[in-house]
């Protein structure tokens, strides 16, 4: 390629450095060049990374003659080519090395930094620090919102909340995608989910799409657009020769007000949470939003996340049972999926968790509870919002267990007892009626006949393409009435426990005044409310005063419960 066609990019920022490093551990082979005057390419696999050691691993089976000369200390470079890109490594050092009689593989510090020499049409413009710009993906009739991180001509990348996890798909289908600059310019165009990486610590996902259906108007429109956040870029790090560059028009805004009002969505999007409890119950809904994602792209639930997520929701319980309870509600942008699976992780852990049951038992019964119902995510969309279901659509559903369970050949601490009460037969009735195996009373665990309840009750209270969510009571009601498909001492015990104006339920009272619940009194009903003005869902700013006591009797009595919107 000529020079005009072709521009080399030091990247240094850490984020962008470690999904390079992804990038190299993705292609099906890279290349190591030895840090002297030949600079031959020599052909490796760049393995894995080792977080816990800080090591990059590279298998150099192919090319053993360079290991005597890399042992002696001298320096070298990992290669790899994607997409019209050659990525080059900062200078690595050999740090240790495996060796067998079929394997010869060497360890390194990741780099540091990588010159990336890019195709011109294949240029991506990053947007640097204090460059914004809005971006929102259209996936099942969801917008979701975020920020763009980088722009070419063929494929962009944007920053996502983890929620969006749990609501993209992965297949090939074409999706709108939506940028918004500050000056008001709205650009639309359709592409295709090529990668996705997680980021935990930042709790934002970045999601790289592929632009389809080119055109000249498109081409210009965009690459007015690159050009545009690479000049702005330049006089933002005051490269050399950018001292005189006026601001982009793209990036300014109107006035004073337009940006204030960008910086209110901004910081609308930024997930805000009404209790120290409700947060940290969303770290959990978050976890859950990366495993859709990663059961979508054909992976397993992870492993040693659900282990250590399981724990955070027991430490939780244990510190404050009334506030996760409460909390369950204070998740509402999660997806009803979502929502849903860790209230029943949540509530059947409160229910069945006794002294008799071994910490080792208790988390088993809250991981198998956070992801039970996971399975519904790989569910065609039409067949999850149907409101009837012909034989052949419910035959399919019921598949949504199994494929669940297939994915948890990992989680070798979770005892098959307890994935086959929780998972396997949460659906199961106890007159045969359920799925996936129709089976009866006689072979269904207590734990299997308390699970179903859980489920069906949390299920019953919320909205679904079939019906309208009921209230507690009518949904306590119900289960009482219905001992043929569900245990009739259990949903007792269920009733008992909970009550049936539990934590979290929304009362208005003979005063006019709406309240949560937020505590129960040994006789069961509420000894403590958080008063509120709206029936929506609890937000920082909606919740009023604490009442206990005299304050609390003072409202009278509750006359009615209230489903709060979902608007």
């Amino acid at each position: 390629m000529s020079q005009s066609t072709d521009q080399l990019i030091r990247v240094n920022e850490a984020t962008e450095v470690t999904r390079l490093v992804d990038v190299l551990m993705e292609l099906p082979g890279a290349f190591l060049v030895l840090d002297d005057v030949e600079k031959k390419l020599q052909p490796v696999v760049v393995a894995s990374f080792n977080e816990a050691d800080n090591l990059l691993l590279v298998d150099i089976t192919s090319v053993r003659e360079v290991f005597q000369t890399l042992k002696n200390g001298m320096g070298f470079r990992l290669v790899g080519y994607d997409q019209g890109e050659r990525l080059k490594s900062a200078v690595l050092k050999l740090s240790s090395w495996e060796k067998s009689e079929d394997r010869l593989l060497i360890s390194c510090q990741p780099p540091d930094a990588f010159e990336v020499l890019q195709r011109r049409n294949a240029f991506r413009a990053q947007l640097r620090l204090g460059i914004e710009c809005e971006a929102a993906v259209m996936c099942d009739g969801k917008l979701l919102v975020g920020t763009l991180k980088d722009l070419s001509l063929t494929g962009c990348l944007m920053e996502l909340s983890l929620q969006a996890a749990a609501v993209l798909d992965v297949d090939d289908r074409p999706l709108e995608l939506r940028l918004c600059f500050p000056n008001r310019t709205r650009f639309s165009i359709e592409g295709v989910l090529r990668h996705h990486k997680l980021y935990f610590d930042q709790r934002n996902i970045h999601v790289g799409f592929e632009f389809i259906e080119p055109s000249l108007q498109r081409d210009q429109k965009l690459s007015y657009f690159v050009r545009e956040i690479e000049r702005e870029g330049a006089r933002h790090a005051g490269k050399e020769g950018s001292a005189n560059y006026a601001p982009s028009v793209l990036f300014q805004y109107a006035d004073k007000t337009s940006a204030q009002l960008a910086q209110n969505k901004l910081a609308k999007n930024q997930e805000r949470y009404p209790t120290p409890m409700a947060k940290h119950l969303g770290r959990l809904a978050e976890f859950l939003d990366s495993q859709v994602l990663r059961l979508k792209a054909g992976g397993s639930i992870d492993s040693p996340q659900l282990s250590s997520h399981a724990d955070k929701l027991l430490d939780m319980m244990n510190e404050d049972r009334e506030g996760v309870l409460f909390a369950l509600n204070c998740i509402p942008k999660q997806p009803l999926l979502i929502r849903h699976c860790l209230a029943v992780a949540v509530r059947l852990v409160d229910v069945y968790v006794g002294p008799e049951v071994s910490r080792e038992q208790a988390k088993a019964v809250a991981a198998c509870g956070m992801v039970h119902d996971l399975g519904k995510c790989l569910l065609p969309a039409e067949l999850r919002e149907a409101e009837v279901l012909s034989p052949e659509q419910y035959q399919q559903l019921t598949l949504h267990v199994e494929q669940l369970v297939d994915q948890l050949g990992d989680c070798s601490w979770l005892s098959s007892r307890t994935i086959r009460a929780v998972i396997g037969q949460a659906n199961e009735r106890q007159d045969g009626s359920g799925y996936p195996k129709a089976l009866k009373v006689g072979r269904l665990t207590e734990l299997a006949r308390l699970t179903a309840i859980v489920d069906v009750a949390d299920a019953m209270a919320r909205d679904r393409a079939d019906r309208i969510a009921l209230p507690v009571d009518a949904v306590c009601h119900h289960l009482l009435l219905d001992d043929s498909q569900f245990d009739g001492d259990l949903v007792k015990r269920y009733v008992r426990h909970f009550g049936v104006m539990p934590i979290g339920t929304l009362l208005r009272y003979e005063q006019g005044e709406l309240a949560w619940v937020t505590a129960l009194g040994s006789n069961g009903l509420p000894e403590q409310v958080w008063l509120t003005e709206t029936a929506e869902w609890p937000t920082v700013d909606g919740l009023g005063a604490l009442l206990e006591g005299a304050e609390l009797d003072s409202l009278g009595k509750p006359i009615e419960i209230v489903i709060p919107s979902d608007t």
